[in-house]
């Protein structure tokens, strides 16, 4: 477990860099959604982290934005997945969900072949004014510790300041 010192200083960091990324490419969403996803793994100290937008259970989250694995494995899984199951149940609900084990949530659903093993999970949704604007997922191999108090704080931190940017994105596309 890292030092709260050297967790606000990654923390602070990692909002500059996403700040950057946000004003400077307009142009390249998925890149900057991607880079968020880099830094909240790092913040959280995880494994994984994906950064995923809902509007229906219907359809896969799109853009779905990875970190922690490689473009060959992601391409071996597919499609992005849908709002259902564990990654529905933060959509729905705006609530940031905190597990010791993924696997022993009664709505894991399983996950698909190739995808790496996962152990313990945090859903963080990224909330602007109480609306949904994505979510943002973390989890970490089997056998390593669970997120603790601290690591939600962190990226529940990290996660209100991409909702923000993402809203002022939003706001500045409309305006154009």
């Amino acid at each position: 477990a890292r030092s709260q010192s050297a967790r606000l200083e990654s923390l602070a960091k990692a909002s500059v860099s996403i700040a950057d990324r946000f004003s400077a490419r307009h142009d390249q969403l998925y890149a900057t959604f991607a880079a968020v996803a880099d830094e909240a793994r790092i913040v959280a100290d995880a494994d994984y982290c994906a950064l995923g937008f809902a509007h229906d259970v219907e359809h896969s989250f799109e853009p779905w934005a990875f970190s922690g694995m490689t473009n060959v494995v992601a391409e071996a899984l597919g499609r992005p997945p849908r709002p259902v199951g564990v990654l529905g149940e933060i959509w729905r609900e705006g609530q940031p969900l905190r597990l010791p084990d993924l696997t022993k949530h009664p709505r894991f659903g399983g996950l698909p072949e190739h995808h790496p093993p996962l152990g313990p999970f945090l859903g963080i949704p990224l909330l602007h004014e109480g609306k949904n604007v994505g979510n943002l997922y973390l989890a970490r191999s089997p056998g390593k510790p669970a997120f603790t108090d601290n690591d939600e704080r962190a990226a529940t931190l990290l996660a209100t300041f991409v909702a923000v940017a993402i809203e002022n994105v939003r706001l500045f596309a409309e305006a154009q």
